[in-house]
């Protein structure tokens, strides 16, 4: 990840957050960003693992593992090491199998300058496909709630505590998702 300064359109920082010590498919792990106050957090889609980037001074302050749910199904850390496919469909059946057996991290909100929401896949058919969980970041991240449903989150406005969700799932692999029907909730305390 690197930080440009805007006026001189130069790089200011460079942060080495995630390394890959083998040839590897990385890229494709979607990266979350927040801001919350001064800092910018930085997440990646397949670990618990919150970065805590100071906006004033862009050092790297703070690291922190995040408690997960019991349910949650790590993705195995070999996973994204370089392989050879036979075609493309193999390579997308993969990914697919990813998206949908491990619990990834599939958006990052903060609300009210709070709480840092995650949505994750639960990977259990006994449950809803995703959780909500609910870090209280002035408690040391602590995990105050989970909430599960069945819609994908696509985005919050944290001032308001709205998100907004593609219902029934994520339209790339459930077949169910709405792809034109977006749920809007309020959370209230």
């Amino acid at each position: 990840m690197m930080a440009y300064n805007d006026l001189s359109g130069q790089v200011e920082e460079k942060f080495g957050l995630v390394y890959y010590p083998k040839p590897s498919d990385h890229y494709i792990i979607r990266k979350h960003f927040a801001v919350y106050g001064d800092h910018l957090l930085f997440l990646p889609q397949n670990e618990l693992k919150v970065y805590m980037i100071s906006l004033n001074n862009l050092n790297l302050e703070k690291t922190v593992e995040l408690k997960p749910p019991g349910f949650y199904i790590p993705m195995p850390k070999s996973f994204f090491l370089l392989k050879n496919y036979k075609d493309d469909n193999e390579y997308w059946k993969t990914i697919v199998t990813w998206m949908s057996s491990y619990s990834a991290v599939t958006r990052m909100v903060v609300l009210q300058n709070r709480y840092l929401i995650l949505q994750i896949r639960t990977c259990n058919s006994k449950q809803k496909k995703f959780a909500l969980l609910f870090y209280d970041i002035n408690n040391n991240f602590f995990l105050s709630n989970v909430i599960y449903t069945n819609d994908l989150l696509l985005a919050g406005e944290g001032d308001k505590a709205l998100l907004y969700f593609f219902n029934g799932g994520d339209p790339m692999i459930d077949e169910e998702a709405g792809k034109l029907i977006i749920n809007i909730y309020q959370i209230l305390h």
